[in-house]
């Protein structure tokens, strides 16, 4: 199950196509950047649309409420998730990535 979440995740932000085959973006990043791969892969969640605004949102405005946010947005941007278990699961996951993102930012910066 674990490992179908990692897929699923990669497929979704681009890293492996649908084969589970490097994508061009992440033959990139390991070709071209080997030295780099957390922040290009921090850098990839980021910049999906959904996570960016929750990212922005946590970083800026670290006490609010993420989770709601970030549902309200997944709601937004995938309506077919019907699933409230699921929505909140995903959301979950997504602000707990963008916390880890933060903190391996400040950790890396100060």
């Amino acid at each position: 199950r674990q490992a179908k979440y990692y897929t699923d995740a990669c497929i979704y932000l681009d890293l492996v196509i649908e084969d589970r085959k490097p994508s061009v973006i992440c033959e990139d990043i390991f070709k071209n950047s080997p030295q780099n791969i957390t922040e290009r892969v921090y850098e990839r969640i980021i910049t999906d649309e959904l996570m960016g605004q929750v990212f922005a949102r946590a970083y800026v405005l670290p006490d609010s409420d993420l989770d709601s946010f970030a549902q309200e947005l997944d709601s937004y941007y995938h309506p077919e998730i019907v699933s409230s278990s699921t929505v909140e699961r995903r959301t979950r996951n997504i602000v707990l990535w963008c916390k880890r993102i933060i903190n391996y930012m400040n950790l890396k910066h100060n």
